[in-house]
C-alpha cells in the first residue's frame, strides 16, 4: 500500500485530508472533493462588548469605559469595575474631592530663611526659546547683604527632542544683560530631562565663586541653534511684567513684555524644622545636621499697635518694607478689638492698610501678622542665647520652653508687650536640661511640665513656674533597662506616652510606667518615629509604615499598599499632621529620591505635594488654620528650606475658596485598561473628556503607554483637549492588549484650573476566532497507517472517531490546502449515511479548531 502523502503542494497527494492521534493516521477522501468540506466561524461574535458601559456615543459595536471619580486613591495598577474610583499615580493633582480632579493648590517658597532672590508664580505662561527669542533673560536685584549664588532655578518644559539648553548669570549694563559672570554657565540636555512634564529645574551657577554684591544682575536662558517649532525648550514666564530681555543667537538684547520666573539661592543648609505655637503665632526652630546652634524664626510679625483708624493699624516701632505684608492677614489677639482678622491690602514702613474694623484697635492692641511667606530670624544675639540645637519645645503660661539636650539648660522665650519696644525675651531655666518636653495634665497636681532625658530613658515632672523662676523637677522615673533612648514624648487617651525604637510606654495614674505589648518592629538608630493622635486613635510613622493602635491591636496602612510607590519615591514617614477629621498628612522622606507629602483619608492614599527636585527630603509639617476668608496654610520642610501651599479654609473642596490659586500643571496617571481580558487584543477608537474651564489658556493633554511600555519612562502623545464641557481625541489604535492613560491638566491662569469630571474610552476587545469544518468522508476510500493488526474498515475508523470524541483527543489535521494544513483539532462523534449495500457510505464528521 502506498504511503500517505497529504500536504500542500504534493504532486500526487494520496488523499485530501489526514487525521492522526500520534499512533494511528487515517487518510481521508471527501465526497465530491473540495465540495465535501464546509468551513464556518465557530465564534458567534469576535467582539467583547458587555464589559463596562457608560454614557457616550452608544455606538453599536463599542464598549464605553468610563471613569468619573478619582477619590478612591492611588496605587491601583489595573482598572476594573471594582476599582473605577482609583488611579495609578499623580503629581501636583487634587484627587481628594469626589467627582473631579484638578491641579493641586500652588506651592511656593518661604522667604527670610536663607539668602535668595526670587520671582515665583502667579499665572504662568510658556515661552519657547526660538528665533528672536532664543535667549531670554530676567533682571534681578541683590540687597545689601549680598548673595553667594549657588543655584539658579526656572520652570522648564521640554517639547520634542531639543538640543542643549544653557543658563548663566550676567552683570547689568544699563538695564540689559552685560558681561557673562565667568564660569557661571550650566547646561542640561534631553538625556537628563526625559519627559514633557514641566520641572522646577535647578542649575549650578557656583562656578562663579565671588559673592554677588548689592546691585542688579540678569539670569539668561538660551536654547540650541538647531531647535525648531517641533523640538525646543520652553520656560515659565509672567505676562505683562517688566524686566525681561530677549536676543537671537548673535543679536543685541531687547525688552520683552514678559519676564521669566526664577529663584537664585545660596548653598543648601542641611536642617529640619521644629514648629510650635505661642500666643497664636507660628514659630520654627531649625535643627542643623552639623550640630551648630539652632536659629529661631517667627512667621510674619507681631507687636503692639500705637494707633489705628477705621481702615489701618499703625506700629511706630515697625520698619517694614513697602507692601511686604500685602495679601497677608493681621489678627488682634489681645487688647482693644481682640478677635478680629483682616486681610492686609498694603503697608508702608509703620502702617497696615486693611478692610474696615468693627471694633477699633488702640495702643493696647497686640497684633499678629500671619499667613505670609515671610519669616524673620528672632534668635537672641546677647544675654541667654541659643548655644545648642533645639531638640523639643513645650509651651506654658505664655512662655516657650526650648530643650537643648541633656548637657545644656532649657531656654525660655516669651513676647513682652510691655517692653520698650515690645520684643521677645529669653532666659535660661537654671541648670534644668532636657531632650524631650511635653505639657500634660496630672490627675492630682494639674498641668505639669514633663521632660525626658533620652540616653538615660528617664522622665520627670515639674510644676509650671513664672518667668525668671526655674522649674523644680521631681524624682525621675526610669523607663526600662534595655539601654534604648527615648525618642518621643506625648499624651494619648489621658496618659503620658513615650516611644523607644521598639516600644510604646505609658505612664499610669500611679506614675508607674508600663510597656505596651504592640509588637513594634525595632527601628534603626538613625530613624526617629513620628506620632499623632487622629480620630481617637494613635497613629505612628514607623519607618516606612503608617501604623494605628486600636481596640483590635496594631493596624498597618501603607503607603506601600497596592502597587505602592515607584522606585525612588518610597521612604521613611518623617512627620504626621491631621488636616481635620477627614485627612492625615504624611511627610515622606525619600532620601536621594523624590520625597512627597501624602494624604491618608482613612481608606486610600493621595499625593498632595511632590518635592520639586530629588534629594530634597520632606521631614516637617505645620498647619496654619484658616477661616473668615483666610485659607489654611500647610508648611512643609523641603531640603532645609520651607515650602507652603494653601488648603481649603472650610470644607474639603478647594474650588469652594474663591481666592485659591493652583499649580499650572497637574498630572494624573490612570490605571492600565485591559477590559479585564488580559490576553484579548483591543482596538480603541477615541477618548472623550468631560471638563470645565478648558479654552484659552487651559487645556488637558493626553499621553498614553501600550503593553510593554507601561511603567516605563516613555509616553506617546495623543494631543490635547481644548474645549469644555465635552471634547474628544481620536486614537484609532489597535493590536494592543493594555493601555495606560496620562492626563496633564494645564492652565495659564492660577485662579482657574482645568477640571476633569469624567473620561470615556471607546473600543472593543477581540475574542479569539476559532473555526470548525464539516467533512463528508467517503468510507470506501479509507487508508490506515500504523496500528498493526487493524484494517482500514469503516467500523474501525468510526470507533476510533467516537473514542477521540469521548476523550477529547487532540488530533493533527493535514490537508492539501495550505489554509487548513497542519492544524490541531478536536472531533465530535460522527454521523453516518450508510451505503445501500456493504460497509460503504459517507461519514459526516465535524472537527473544531483546538
Amino acid at each position: 500500500m502506498a504511503a500517505l502523502q497529504v500536504y500542500p503542494g504534493a504532486s500526487h497527494p494520496s488523499h485530501e485530508l489526514s487525521l492522526s492521534d500520534g499512533v494511528l493516521t487515517w487518510g481521508l477522501h471527501l465526497q465530491g472533493g473540495a465540495a465535501g468540506i464546509k468551513e464556518t466561524l465557530l465564534t458567534p461574535s469576535g467582539l467583547r462588548l458587555n464589559w463596562v458601559s457608560g454614557f457616550g456615543a452608544w455606538e453599536p459595536g463599542l464598549a464605553q469605559i468610563e471613569q468619573r471619580d478619582w477619590s478612591g486613591g492611588r496605587g491601583v495598577a489595573r482598572f476594573s469595575t471594582q476599582t473605577a474610583r482609583h488611579f495609578f499615580d499623580s503629581q501636583n493633582a487634587w484627587t481628594l474631592t469626589p467627582g473631579r480632579v484638578h491641579a493641586a493648590p500652588q506651592w511656593s517658597y518661604a522667604q527670610g530663611l536663607r539668602h535668595a532672590v526670587q520671582r515665583l508664580p502667579g499665572d504662568l505662561s510658556w515661552q519657547a526659546l526660538l528665533g528672536e527669542q532664543r535667549s531670554l533673560a530676567a533682571a534681578f536685584s541683590v540687597g545689601a547683604e549680598g548673595l553667594a549664588a549657588k543655584h539658579a532655578c526656572v520652570w522648564l518644559r521640554r517639547v520634542g527632542s531639543p538640543g542643549e539648553l544653557s543658563v548663566q548669570l550676567h552683570a547689568d549694563a544699563a538695564g540689559q544683560p552685560g558681561a557673562v559672570l565667568p564660569n557661571s554657565a550650566s547646561q542640561v540636555t534631553v538625556t537628563e530631562i526625559t519627559d514633557v512634564v514641566s520641572q522646577w529645574r535647578r542649575f549650578d551657577v557656583s562656578g562663579y565663586s565671588t559673592p554677588l554684591s548689592a546691585g542688579s544682575y540678569h539670569l539668561a536662558v538660551r536654547g540650541a541653534a538647531s531647535d525648531n517649532a517641533s523640538n525646543h525648550w520652553e520656560i515659565g514666564v509672567e505676562r505683562r511684567a517688566p524686566g525681561g530681555q530677549r536676543a537671537a543667537a548673535d543679536g543685541g538684547w531687547h525688552a520683552t513684555s514678559f519676564r521669566a520666573y526664577y529663584r537664585i539661592e545660596d548653598n543648601d543648609l542641611d536642617r529640619r524644622f521644629l514648629f510650635f505655637w505661642l500666643d497664636g503665632a507660628l514659630y520654627a526652630a531649625d535643627q542643623r545636621a552639623d550640630g551648630s546652634p539652632s536659629h529661631l524664626y517667627l512667621n510674619g510679625a507681631r507687636g503692639v499697635a500705637s494707633s489705628a483708624s477705621a481702615t489701618s493699624l499703625s506700629d511706630a516701632n515697625a520698619l517694614w518694607p513697602a507692601d511686604q505684608w500685602a495679601g497677608a492677614w493681621v489678627y488682634i489677639h489681645a487688647g482693644a478689638g481682640a478677635g478680629q482678622l483682616r486681610q492686609i491690602v498694603g503697608n508702608n514702613d509703620t502702617q497696615l492698610q486693611v478692610a474696615a474694623w468693627q471694633a477699633l484697635p488702640d495702643a493696647s492692641s497686640q497684633y499678629l501678622i500671619t499667613a505670609t511667606p515671610h519669616w524673620q530670624d528672632i534668635s537672641p544675639s546677647s544675654g541667654d542665647t541659643l548655644n545648642g540645637s533645639v531638640s523639643d519645645v513645650a509651651v506654658m503660661n505664655g512662655q516657650a520652653l526650648l530643650a537643648l539636650g541633656a548637657s545644656l539648660p532649657l531656654l525660655r522665650m516669651r513676647f513682652n508687650p510691655a517692653a520698650t519696644p515690645p520684643a521677645h525675651e529669653f532666659d535660661a531655666d537654671g541648670s534644668n536640661a532636657a531632650d524631650l518636653l511635653h505639657i500634660f495634665q496630672h490627675a492630682e497636681f494639674g498641668p505639669q511640665v514633663w521632660r525626658g532625658l533620652a540616653a538615660s530613658a528617664q522622665i520627670s515632672r515639674a510644676q509650671p513656674s513664672a518667668w525668671l523662676t526655674p522649674l523644680s523637677f521631681a524624682t525621675p522615673i526610669q523607663l526600662g533597662g534595655d539601654g534604648l533612648p527615648l525618642l518621643r514624648l506625648f499624651d494619648f487617651n489621658g496618659q503620658l506616652c513615650t516611644l523607644k525604637a521598639d516600644s510604646l510606654w505609658q505612664l499610669e495614674r500611679s506614675e508607674h510606667v508600663q510597656r505596651q505589648p504592640l509588637g513594634l518592629p525595632r527601628l534603626p538608630r538613625h530613624i526617629t518615629p513620628s506620632a499623632q493622635v487622629w480620630n481617637d486613635a494613635l497613629w505612628l510613622g514607623w519607618g516606612s509604615q503608617l501604623l494605628a493602635t486600636g481596640g483590635s491591636g496594631l493596624k498597618r496602612f501603607g503607603p506601600g499598599q497596592g502597587e505602592g510607590l515607584p522606585p525612588g519615591r518610597a521612604g521613611q514617614l518623617a512627620a504626621l499632621l491631621p488636616l481635620g477629621a477627614h485627612a492625615l498628612a504624611v511627610a515622606q522622606d525619600a532620601g536621594r529620591g523624590h520625597s512627597s507629602v501624602l494624604v491618608w483619608d482613612g481608606t486610600a492614599w493621595h499625593e498632595l505635594l511632590r518635592a520639586p527636585r530629588p534629594a530634597a527630603p520632606l521631614r516637617s509639617l505645620a498647619l496654619q488654620p484658616g477661616g473668615a476668608g483666610m485659607p489654611a496654610w500647610l508648611w512643609v520642610e523641603c531640603g532645609g528650606d520651607l515650602l507652603w501651599l494653601p488648603l481649603p479654609a472650610e470644607g474639603e473642596n478647594p474650588l469652594g475658596d474663591a481666592g485659591m490659586r493652583y499649580q499650572h500643571e497637574g498630572v494624573l496617571v490612570g490605571s492600565s485598561i485591559d477590559m479585564e481580558a488580559t490576553l484579548l487584543p483591543k482596538f480603541l477608537t477615541q477618548l472623550s473628556l468631560v471638563s470645565r474651564n478648558l479654552g484659552e489658556g487651559a487645556q488637558v493633554a493626553l499621553d498614553f503607554q501600550l503593553d510593554a511600555e507601561i511603567g516605563g519612562p516613555s509616553w506617546r502623545q495623543a494631543g490635547s483637549f481644548y474645549s469644555s464641557p465635552v471634547d474628544r481625541l481620536t486614537l484609532n489604535t489597535g493590536e494592543l492588549f493594555a493601555l495606560r492613560p496620562r492626563l496633564r491638566l494645564l492652565s495659564q491662569r492660577a485662579a482657574t484650573p482645568a477640571i476633569v469630571e469624567a473620561t470615556l474610552l471607546d473600543g472593543f476587545a477581540r475574542t479569539p476566532q476559532k473555526y470548525q469544518w464539516e467533512l463528508q468522508v467517503r468510507l470506501d476510500a479509507l487508508q490506515l497507517h500504523g496500528g498493526e493488526g487493524l484494517d482500514a474498515a469503516p467500523q474501525t475508523f468510526l470507533a476510533w472517531l467516537r473514542q477521540a470524541a469521548r476523550s477529547a483527543t487532540r488530533l493533527r489535521l493535514r490537508a492539501m490546502w495550505a489554509g487548513l494544513d497542519d492544524s490541531y483539532v478536536i472531533v465530535d462523534a460522527p454521523s453516518l449515511q450508510r451505503a445501500p449495500q456493504g460497509e460503504g457510505g459517507v461519514a459526516l464528521v465535524r472537527i473544531r479548531e483546538g
